[in-house]
């Protein structure tokens, strides 16, 4: 199963990291993490509410089959992330989205760029071995987090209406945060029948290819798509 319908909006993936481990993803390996693991890092890159469900009185819910799930994080670049110059499209991320990636992946160096979004989802649906739901991660509008679409309409006895989680529906939440973190744009993979509880690597055999640069180039070139 793969949900990334929404795949149309994006017209590249860029994915941060130190140099040596995004030449790993060139050779088609993938390291994914255990949702949980997003929940540990610092405020900014990391939301302690991965995956959480929320409550009444500002309690949150979080499901124990999604504390193991394996996610895969990439930043999503739109129509307004690029210019037309000469007939070409040039990347060109504002300045306050370049502050915000400065921030939240300080510890980064380079930045990989997938300039065929589609084709890399494909490669990696094909190829994984496990089923795979993709998309774009939703957002949550001036931190309400609630989003009862995502979940299941229930009519009681009485007529009143409510609103279910399940098992299945709960993994939803695997692609919800909060408004704070949105000029992340982030575009997730999920392995929903897999667990993992660290790192883990899985290989996908590429038909693309892919550039790596410094994050400084990146912005401070004409980097054409």
């Amino acid at each position: 199963m793969n949900g990334n319908n929404d795949l149309s909006k994006v017209k590249f993936f860029l994915r941060f990291g130190k140099r040596k481990y995004l030449e790993d993803i060139k050779r088609g390996c993938l390291s994914f993490c255990p949702l949980n693991y997003y929940r540990e890092l610092e405020k900014g890159r990391g939301d302690n509410r991965e995956g959480a469900i929320p409550g009444i009185r500002n309690a949150f819910f979080y499901p124990i089959n999604l504390n193991e799930i394996p996610i895969y994080c990439l930043f999503s670049g739109y129509k307004e992330d690029l210019i037309e110059k000469d007939g070409k499209y040039v990347i060109n991320v504002s300045q306050k989205k370049k502050e915000v990636i400065l921030r939240d992946f300080h510890d980064s160096d380079s930045v990989i760029v997938i300039r065929n979004p589609q084709k890399f989802i494909n490669d990696i649906v094909r190829s994984i071995g496990t089923d795979v739901e993709s998309r774009l991660v939703n957002y949550a509008r001036d931190d309400v987090y609630i989003d009862t679409s995502m979940m299941d309409e229930k009519i009681s006895k009485n007529g009143e209406k409510r609103y279910v989680v399940t098992t299945e529906n709960a993994k939803n939440f695997a692609f919800y945060k909060e408004g704070y973190y949105k000029m992340q744009q982030e575009y997730r993979v999920m392995l929903p029948n897999e667990n993992i509880s660290t790192r883990k690597t899985y290989y996908v055999n590429f038909t693309d290819t892919y550039d790596i640069l410094d994050i400084d180039d990146l912005f401070n070139s004409e980097y054409v798509l």
